[in-house]
């Protein structure tokens, strides 16, 4: 029996395809640069071909995909960063938050491609795993008496409904690139003070 050689090896084909992610990011967060195909292929150094090979339809709306992911693996990894600084759960939970609003400050195009279309189950196990991780900061909040009681989820969401209100009005201009970072602070403390448990 003659064996046939193959065309991609397996770590050669992954390589590929994390190579044009990556690239594709870098174009995404270029403010300056068009997203094409063409472009893609070339910021990583792979043909047109490699490209159609790994994506769909041109590698367009599949790569946006890939991006929104890797986007959503690096906020998570972000969030992830501030737990291990450990401190007490208020001041994790704060910092999570203007993590959370520091990224969309540093990210523009990322943050836009992230949440701007349904990019599939994938992406979406990305949504549900970071908030899981500030929902467990939330509740823990509350069982120390720092937040007041309530279902976590709805807290949850208003404060994702807060924190991309203020990416958005970042992302449109309407806050001063120099006045961002205390903007942000100062909008997180009055979150923080409306959800306060009273005594």
């Amino acid at each position: 029996m003659i064996l046939r050689k193959r065309k991609h090896p397996p770590r050669e084909s992954s390589d590929a395809r994390e190579a044009l992610v990556d690239a594709a990011v870098r174009i995404v967060n270029d403010e300056g640069r068009q997203f094409d195909a063409r472009s893609v292929a070339k910021e990583a150094g792979r043909s047109l071909g490699t490209l159609t090979h790994h994506f769909r339809d041109g590698g367009l709306q599949e790569l946006r995909g890939a991006v929104a992911l890797r986007g959503f693996g690096m906020l998570s990894a972000a969030v992830r960063a501030e737990l291990a600084e450990a401190g007490d759960p208020e001041k994790c939970l704060r910092r999570i938050a203007l993590t959370y609003a520091r990224f969309a400050m540093k990210h523009p195009r990322l943050y836009r491609t992230m949440y701007g279309d349904d990019w599939g189950e994938a992406v979406k196990e990305a949504q549900v795993a970071l908030r899981a991780i500030v929902a467990e900061q939330i509740a823990e909040c509350q069982r120390d008496g720092i937040l007041r009681p309530g279902p976590v989820e709805r807290i949850a969401r208003s404060g994702q409904a807060l924190l991309q209100g203020i990416a958005l009005m970042q992302l449109e201009g309407q806050v001063p690139a120099d006045e961002a970072e205390s903007f942000a602070k100062e909008t997180i403390d009055d979150l923080f003070d409306g959800l306060r448990a009273r005594d």
